[in-house]
């Protein structure tokens, strides 16, 4: 796949952040459809890409919005995921498909968390180790390649 290209007006204060598809993965949907059940459309959400974050994370309210298959449960440190900064806390792992502007498709696990600032997903290094991301500050863009 070619290249993936993104310059914005102001990386530096806005971030790497693109619009993509988050959806059911095959094996979610496969079991929506085993049910019966209708199946929900993907929907365009705002991701950022962050590096700082081991996997990708998914916005509160948009698992059960597309109907993502639970997968477990994931214990965070901290007080990012709204608990105290010294214990535990539990937060829910889903099935979903991430789908880029270029086409490029991939399945993927995500916790569920409260997300800053408009964001709906986090790219977390769990979907980059698929790839190469590069950050061109001085050109205002970044570049994704899978």
């Amino acid at each position: 796949m070619p290249p993936l290209t993104i310059t914005l007006p102001d990386l530096q204060n806005s971030g790497p952040i693109l619009d993509v598809q988050l959806g059911n993965s095959q094996t979610g949907l496969q079991a929506i459809r085993q049910q019966g059940k209708p199946t929900p459309a993907p929907l365009s959400v705002r991701a950022l890409i962050d590096t700082g974050s081991d996997m990708c994370a998914l916005d509160v309210g948009l698992a059960e919005r597309l109907a993502l298959t639970l997968i477990g449960i994931q214990w965070l440190g901290g007080g990012f995921a709204g608990g105290s900064a010294s214990s535990l806390t539990p937060v829910p792992e889903y099935s979903a498909s991430v789908l880029f502007p270029h086409g490029v498709l991939f399945d993927v696990t995500a916790i569920e968390v409260p997300l800053p600032g408009g964001l709906q997903l986090l790219i977390g290094r769990d979907l980059l180790a698929k790839g190469s991301f590069g950050y061109d500050g001085l050109g205002n863009a970044f570049t994704l390649t899978f």
